[in-house]
């Protein structure tokens, strides 16, 4: 825990690690190190799932996925991962169209020699506030609801190819099945480890 205050203060002045905090920490030390005590902590863990972070706005969900991204880099560089806000990802599709679709989906897999990609190698992402993005984009004429879009085609990726997805967002299940769909609800409990963080809005 040492080292994740260390990273926490070089990020963050005055960083602090409070109790409820150190849940949320604790259980992702033991997720990136692929400790199976992880999975004990809820029958629905897995440590070949990706992380879905709920909490109140101001939480610090953002920060810890900041945190653990530098960590992963020096202690284990394998569980590497990209922090994009969703907002920039549905600003990609207004401007570019599908192929800001293709980033997350089907181009987010390693390069072979080849410049292929390799199926072997799926990458991670990380999607920072889910539901603050706009829903309905349109572009040339097409209208989607990006974000489901790209999480609904990482699911199909996770089961076939072990791709695993990021989440952090204000929203609860309800909210999720209402903003993006019933479909979408149970897939994101399929793929990913339902962490919530509680606590207060800190930035008050």
């Amino acid at each position: 825990m040492d080292i994740i205050y260390q990273i926490g203060l070089s990020l963050i002045p005055g960083f602090q690690l409070l109790e409820n905090d150190l849940k949320i920490y604790r259980a992702l030390i033991m997720y990136f190190h692929d400790d199976p005590e992880f999975e004990k902590l809820n029958s629905n863990y897995g440590l070949d799932k990706g992380i879905l972070l709920r909490g109140n706005i101001g939480t610090g969900k953002s920060r810890v996925f900041e945190i653990f991204n530098q960590y992963v880099k020096k202690n284990n560089p394998l569980k590497k991962y990209r922090i994009v806000k969703t907002s920039d990802v549905t600003d990609d599709f207004y401007e570019n169209g599908i192929p800001a679709i293709y980033k997350h989906t089907s181009f987010s897999f390693k390069k072979d020699l080849y410049n292929n990609a390799d199926y072997k190698f799926p990458l991670t992402k990380c999607y920072d506030d889910l539901g603050l993005e706009p829903k309905i984009v349109k572009c040339y004429g097409n209208e989607r609801n990006v974000m489901a879009d790209i999480l609904l085609k990482r699911y199909d990726f996770f089961i076939m190819y072990g791709m695993k997805t990021f989440i952090t967002t204000n929203y609860n299940a309800d909210d999720i099945e209402l903003n993006y769909g019933d479909r979408l609800r149970s897939r994101l409990r399929e793929m990913c480890n339902d962490l919530v963080y509680e606590g207060k809005d800190r930035r008050r």
